[in-house]
This record gives structure tokens, sequence and C-alpha cells, in this order.
């Protein structure tokens, strides 16, 4: 309208704060947010230990616009996961000395210890808004036998399958061992190497394949479809019969050998096969 002044507030051009600095809801978020970054969660292992403290904590704290607070979990969860590298043994080469006396180094499988990282998640964050200072050893999704350089412990199925021969160790103590027939190598079913743990026992199971039915009296698989189990229809085993005339992948061995190790072995056991 040509007027060469204006007053905004006068004309209402302003949105009033909802919050100011003297708010009770700042002052009330400000002690919560001081209270959790004073926080202190420390997770020992192997290496040292990790501290989660003021400079972790104060990363992961975000407000909405009515100032409540909440945690950015996908900064967590990344923090979690570099964690995980701490303790995590699952897959990793580890150092195994066999039954012949040499030591190799061995990996693969599915065996070993694995943060669950959902669940630890919840946990830190339940711990940091708890307050004050937490020690504590993630939660796992599954676990190894102990936490050392050599996490499978002392008792454990080897499985050499260059030499086809298996043997079975309790608490140190050797219990049983036989020769085995594993996957024909010229036919394309190679056992595969790797640390791995029983999934299960199954007495009198019905093994089926593309080509094949067969029963057998124990059935103990520990990779997927892959496992050890009595093979009625074989006289003799060991030597380089895997070579021409193995298995689909599964380890043969002898009928009392089966049973023997379906009546003493664990699920969960450490299944270790190498070449």
């Amino acid at each position: 309208n040509g007027s060469a002044e204006m007053d905004l507030e006068k004309m209402n051009c302003y949105i009033d704060p909802t919050i100011r600095s003297d708010s009770p809801k700042i002052k009330n978020t400000k002690k919560v947010a001081e209270g959790y970054i004073a926080s202190k969660i420390i997770y020992p292992h192997a290496g040292g230990s990790e501290i989660v403290d003021e400079s972790e904590i104060s990363s992961w704290i975000e407000f909405d616009d009515d100032l409540n607070i909440s945690f950015n979990e996908k900064k967590i969860g990344g923090f979690l996961y570099q964690l995980a590298a701490n303790y995590d043994t699952c897959g990793k080469e580890r150092d195994f000395t066999t039954s012949l006396g040499s030591t190799i180094q061995i990996g693969g499988g599915d065996y070993g210890w694995k943060v669950d990282i959902k669940k630890e998640k919840k946990i830190l964050i339940d711990a940091v808004m708890r307050g004050g200072t937490t020690v504590r050893e993630p939660e796992y999704s599954q676990r190894g036998a102990r936490h050392d350089i050599n996490d499978i412990g002392s008792t454990y199925v080897e499985i050499n399958l260059t030499k086809q021969h298996l043997w079975y160790y309790d608490t140190g103590v050797l219990v049983a061992h036989g020769a085995v027939v594993t996957g024909d190598i010229n036919g394309g079913h190679r056992t595969p190497e790797g640390i791995y743990s029983l999934k299960y026992k199954i007495r009198n199971a019905v093994l089926k394949g593309t080509n094949y039915r067969t029963n057998v009296s124990y059935w103990m698989p520990f990779n997927n479809d892959i496992g050890i189990h009595d093979a009625p229809w074989r006289t003799e085993f060991g030597r380089d019969i895997y070579l021409t005339r193995g298995s689909h992948g599964c380890v043969n061995v002898a009928f009392r050998l089966a049973e023997t190790l379906f009546n003493k072995v664990e699920v969960g056991i450490p299944i270790v096969c190498y070449y």
C-alpha cells in the first residue's frame, strides 16, 4: 500500500515458539539426555575392552520437534557390528591340532560364537536409559564351547577327509574312531571342509536324493543335508574309496561306530572337517 514501515509483530506475521529457553519441557529433556550420556557400558573381550560412553552415546541421541528423545538405531547397529568383530568366531580361521599331531588352520562352516545384533541393540539402549556403569558380554545368536583361541573345546568329532578317518573326543579323551567314506570326488560330491555343529539326531531315517532313497539306522546331520550315518550297503571303509565310489557328500561309517556316536554325542557338538 506504499507504506514505508511495517510492524510485523503487530501484524501477527510471526509464529510464537511453543518451547522457550525457560520452558519446563526443555529443562526436563536436558536432564534426561545428560543422564543418558553419563552412562557407561563396558564390553570386555580377549583383546581388551570396548567402552560405550558420552562420545558414543551423544551421537546416538536425537530429538523431535517436541523435544522427545529417541535413539538412532542404525548408528547403534553399526557400532555393534564393529563390536561383534571382537567376539564372533563363526567362519573365522583358527589353529587346530589334529589327531595325527599336525597343526592346521581351518575356517568356514557355521560353528562358533555369533553376536545377536538385534537383541543386543535393545539391551544396550535399555542400559543407556537406566544409567550408571554396566559391564556385560553381548547376547549371542549362537555359542562356541568356550571363549578361547580354540573355541572348539575338547569335545568334538574330527574328520580327516584325506585320510578318510574319524575321531570322537569327549573332554579330551578319545572315545571312538574309525574309517569313513566321504563325498565322491570324481562324481562332484566333494564333502565340504569347515567347522560345523551337529544339528540333530534321528533314529531310522530315510535319506532321499534325486536318484536314490536309502534307509539308515543312525542319522546325524551337521551341514544342511550332509551328515554322519551308517551305510549298510558298504562292506569296507577308508582308503581311496571316496575318490570314485564315495557318497553324495555324507560321511559314511560302519554300523558300530555310528551307533556309538549316536548314543554319545550331544546336539551342538563341533564337527571338524578338513583335507
